[in-house]
């Protein structure tokens, strides 16, 4: 006679609740990591032009020109923020599926806790129901020799 768990069925399920869990997480840790390279590509930029209108600034800076930078880091500022937003959103997006993984790893752990009790009983009934057969051979035994 094997064990066989009830419920194993629904184990495995959360155990390919858990794997999807994981993936879709580390596909939202990827693009958290994307969008923050995004923004730091564009920090790096505002810096540069910054740095670049200090310089033409030093070197007489005609009107057209001024406007035109002005343009620009307006423009660089707005694309800022809006990336500033689409980071905010996909570490959102992040801690949203990191809850998920944590539920379904708990989930995942009361079945395997649930089965290694069960398991632990299954196997006490085999040793009482063991010891009992060994009981009546010795009672058996005894009878019969004492005869």
């Amino acid at each position: 006679m094997t064990y066989h768990f009830k419920l194993e069925s629904v184990l495995r399920i959360r155990c390919l609740e858990e794997e999807k869990c994981q993936k879709s997480l580390a596909a939202a840790l990827h693009l958290l990591e994307q969008e923050s390279l995004h923004l730091m590509k564009l920090l790096e930029l505002q810096k540069r032009a910054e740095l670049e209108l200090a310089e033409k600034r030093q070197m007489a800076m005609t009107g057209p020109e001024s406007i035109l930078h002005h343009q620009y880091a307006k423009k660089l500022s707005d694309r800022i923020r809006q990336q500033q937003k689409k980071v905010l959103e996909a570490d959102s997006v992040c801690h949203t599926k990191r809850e998920l993984l944590h539920e379904a790893l708990k989930n995942r752990k009361v079945l395997e806790t649930l089965k290694n009790k069960d398991q632990e009983n299954y196997n006490a009934e085999l040793n009482r129901e063991e010891e009992k057969f060994i009981n009546e051979i010795a009672i058996n035994r005894y009878l019969h020799s004492g005869r």
